[in-house]
C-alpha cells in the first residue's frame, strides 16, 4: 500500500472508530464468505491478537501458534526449502501445535526472488503470471516430526492483484490459495487483502481472515490437510508486505 493510501485508509478507520463511539452499535469488518461455506465450515476465531500485533503465542480452535520470532534462530537445521543459495529481505519462524500435541515446525520467507518461487513450485506453476518485482513473494516450508510430513506454502502477487496468490502442497495434494480483498456486506473492496481461501477442486475446504482479530474456517472432512491448513493460515496472518509500505 502507497503511504498516501495508507495515511487515507488510517484517517477513514478513525473516523470509523470515532462514529462508533459517539453512534455506537459498530460491528468489526469481516472478509467476505460464501453463505455455504460458512454454514459447514468449522469457526475458530483467534485470540491473543492485539490490535495489528501478535503477542509471543496466539490461538485458534484446538491450535496454538507459540515462539513466533522474526527472524531464523534455527533455520539451518530444518533445512528451510532445501536451497542453500538465496536470499530473502524479511523471514519469521513460529511452532503450531495441534490438539494431539503435535508441533508443526514453520519458516517463512518474504521477498524471495522470483526464480526461486518458479523452482519451488516446479510442475505446479499453473497458469501464475508473476510481477518482476520480488516485493510480496513469500515461501513457507511447514514440517513436522521427523519431516516425512512436510508441506511448503508458496505465494506471489499476479500482475494487476494486490493479495497474494499461490499454493500449499506436499508431495501427494495441492491445495490452491486464493487472496481476497472483499468485506462481508459490502461492495467495497480493500487495497489490502481481507482474507484468503483454501480450494480444492470440490471448491473451498477453508479460509483465513487477517483483519481486526482474525478467524480461521476450516471443513470437517479434512483430516489429513487439517494441520497444514492451519498452520498456512497463521502464516497468512503473521505476514507483513514489505514492498507495499
Amino acid at each position: 500500500m502507497q503511504r498516501e493510501d495508507r495515511g487515507i485508509l488510517m484517517l477513514g478507520i478513525l473516523l470509523t472508530v470515532l462514529a462508533c463511539l459517539i453512534f455506537g452499535g459498530c460491528t468489526p469488518a469481516h472478509m467476505a464468505l460464501e453463505s455455504g461455506f460458512k454454514q459447514k465450515a468449522d469457526h475458530m476465531p483467534v485470540k491473543g491478537r492485539q490490535g495489528f500485533n501478535f503477542q509471543e503465542s496466539f490461538s485458534f480452535g484446538p491450535y496454538k501458534a507459540a515462539n513466533v520470532q522474526r527472524g531464523w534462530t534455527h533455520s539451518t537445521a530444518w533445512g528451510f526449502l532445501g536451497y542453500e543459495d538465496f536470499s530473502a529481505e524479511q523471514d519469521y519462524q513460529f511452532e503450531l501445535i495441534n490438539q494431539q500435541g503435535k508441533t508443526w515446525q514453520v519458516n517463512c520467507a518474504l521477498g524471495v526472488r522470483q526464480k526461486l518461487i518458479q523452482t519451488l513450485l516446479g510442475d505446479n506453476k499453473g497458469s501464475f503470471t508473476w510481477e518482476i518485482s520480488r516485493h510480496g513473494n513469500m515461501a513457507c516450508t511447514i514440517l513436522q516430526g521427523d519431516k516425512t510430513n512436510s508441506w511448503r506454502l508458496v505465494m506471489a502477487r499476479s500482475t494487476g492483484e494486490t493479495a497474494l496468490n499461490g499454493l500449499l502442497f506436499s508431495n501427494v495434494k495441492t491445495i490452491q490459495v486464493k487472496g481476497s480483498n472483499r468485506l462481508a456486506g459490502s461492495s467495497i473492496t480493500l487495497s489490502d487483502p481481507t482474507g484468503y481461501f483454501f480450494k480444492q477442486a470440490g471448491g473451498i475446504v477453508g479460509a483465513v481472515e487477517v483483519i481486526n482479530q482474525g478467524a480461521v474456517w476450516l471443513l470437517p472432512n479434512t483430516e489429513n490437510s487439517r494441520d497444514p491448513m492451519a498452520a498456512a493460515s497463521a502464516a497468512l496472518m503473521l505476514y507483513q508486505d514489505i514492498g507495499r509500505d
